[in-house]
């Protein structure tokens, strides 16, 4: 696996095994958004996202490495 790079653009995508579905209930989407918002958010700025019953699209942009700095240190430290 290559390490994201600071900056730099990404599309990530992500499917469930065979016909296995990620998203099985409306909750299910609500709960992925709120751990994206608190644990990908901070270090990316998402430009656009989908979500679908078996898999996920997200294109996103590595903040700078200042950004990235600043924020994991306040991330570890809490």
């Amino acid at each position: 696996m290559q390490k994201l790079v600071p900056n730099q653009y990404y599309h990530m995508l992500n499917r469930a095994n065979g016909n296995d579905e990620l998203f099985r209930e409306d909750e299910n989407y609500y709960f992925f958004l709120e751990k994206y918002k608190k644990f990908i958010h901070p270090v990316v700025h998402t430009l656009a996202y989908a979500l679908m019953g078996n898999h996920f699209h997200l294109v996103v942009r590595v903040r700078k490495a200042e950004d990235l700095q600043q924020t994991l240190t306040g991330f570890f430290i809490k």
